[in-house]
């Protein structure tokens, strides 16, 4: 699981990000075509509301390549987040809510 800060973003541009994944327990990288959803959710700290939540079935995450997850927020979505730090977190999903693979707990800086 990544547990490092992001690197510092916008909120006057795009937000893209790309993540390598592999198995801890035999450095393969993780094949992500068996978890139909992948969700990220950006967190504002203080009140824990989610500001911003991304998902594969919507088309805001793709996996174009095993273990690779790559995400796209578009500027006049992140023009409405204000400057500062939000926990970030990155979870697959196979079927329930119970069956999920965490990937990220982290965070990043929202720059003017």
């Amino acid at each position: 699981m990544i547990t490092d800060a992001l690197p510092p973003t916008t909120n006057f541009g795009a937000w893209t990000e790309t993540v390598e994944f592999s198995d801890t327990e035999d450095n393969s990288l993780i094949d992500f075509s068996i978890y139909p959803e992948i969700t990220l959710s950006v967190i504002d700290p203080y009140s824990q509301a989610h500001v911003l939540v991304l998902t594969k079935t919507r088309g805001q995450i793709t996996t174009p390549s095993p273990g690779v997850i790559e995400w796209y927020v578009e500027m006049g979505v992140m023009n409405g987040l204000k400057p500062g730090p939000y926990d970030v977190r990155l979870v697959a999903q196979i079927d329930t809510a119970q069956n999920l693979l965490p990937l990220m707990r982290s965070s990043i800086s929202v720059v003017s």
